[in-house]
């Protein structure tokens, strides 16, 4: 091979490397349609977003619905609790009127004083009262 050969092989390769890839075919268009018929499709198209628009107000309101019915739900056990908790309290405060205290020994003695459900106690001193007097000696 020659030089004159060499660059021209070189000269066309540059050429079939610097042209772009051809655009691919464009796909075939449908028949133009005329006024009446593209009203059509316009009408068609604004009932399917229509329809699509109740769907999401549907989907949305069944959400609400059962978000606001586990809360209910939820209020309605935490409230059953709470009043189980106040009966047991009420139950045991009525059993232990009927119930005598039970005293420690060298405990001090309560004073019970009962007014309707609660009971309060006052402990008596245990400490002689000669304690509490300041006692002066000469």
């Amino acid at each position: 091979m020659t030089l004159a050969e060499k660059t021209s092989e070189n000269e066309w390769r540059r050429k079939t490397n610097s042209r772009n890839a051809p655009k691919p075919p464009r796909p075939p268009r449908g028949p133009s349609l005329d006024a009446a018929d593209q009203k059509l499709v316009r009408e068609i198209t604004e009932l399917a977003k229509r329809k699509r628009a109740r769907i999401e107000q549907r989907k949305a309101a069944k959400k609400m619905k059962a978000s606001k019915s586990s809360s209910l739900q939820s209020g309605i056990s935490a409230m059953i609790i709470t009043l189980l908790f106040f009966f047991v309290i009420i139950f045991q405060g009525i059993s232990s009127r009927s119930v005598p205290n039970v005293i420690m020994q060298g405990s001090p003695v309560p004073a019970v004083v009962t007014e309707g459900l609660v009971s309060v106690q006052f402990y008596k001193s245990s400490l002689p009262n000669s304690t509490y007097q300041g006692v002066v000696e000469d």
